[in-house]
C-alpha cells in the first residue's frame, strides 16, 4: 500500500515518511476541530467608541467583568488625558501657573515625560503644546 507521504514526497527514510504522515493526520484532525468562540466587547469612550474581540478568558474572568474593566481603564485614561474634560489632570495642568509644582498620576507623568523628550530629540519638530496653534 502506498501512503500519502510516499505518493507526494520522496523522503529518504521510513521514519521521516511516518513522521510526515503523522503530521499530515494531525493537521487534518485539527482542521475538523470546532473553532474557538469569538466574543466582541464594545462601548463609548472619548467621543467615539472602542471594540475588542476576545478569544478565551483568564480563569475566573467573565465577559461582563472584562467589559467593565476595559471601560474603567479607558475612563481613567480619559480623566487623565482629556482636553475636553475641564477637571481632567491634563486640563488642570494646562491651566496652572507656569513654574508651579503638581502631583501627577504616574501614567500622566510618563506620557508628559516622553512627549517632552520627543520634542527635545526632534529639535522641536514635534511640539506637544497646543499654545502655539
Amino acid at each position: 500500500m502506498i501512503s500519502v507521504a510516499d505518493r507526494f514526497i520522496a523522503l529518504p527514510h521510513q521514519g521521516l515518511r511516518a513522521l510526515f504522515a503523522l503530521l499530515l493526520a494531525t493537521l487534518l484532525l485539527a482542521g475538523c476541530a470546532k473553532p474557538p468562540q469569538v466574543h466582541t466587547l464594545s462601548g463609548p469612550t472619548m467621543g467615539t467608541s472602542w471594540s475588542v474581540k476576545v478569544v478565551g478568558l483568564p480563569t475566573g474572568m467573565t465577559l461582563p467583568q472584562l467589559q467593565q474593566d476595559l471601560a474603567l481603564l479607558l475612563d481613567m485614561v480619559n480623566q487623565q488625558m482629556s482636553t475636553y474634560i475641564p477637571d481632567s489632570d491634563l486640563s488642570r495642568f494646562n491651566q496652572a501657573e507656569a513654574d508651579s509644582w503638581h502631583t501627577l498620576p504616574e501614567d500622566f507623568y510618563q506620557v508628559l515625560d516622553y512627549s517632552l523628550s520627543l520634542a527635545r530629540d526632534t529639535g522641536g519638530a514635534y511640539d506637544p503644546t497646543v499654545g502655539p496653534l
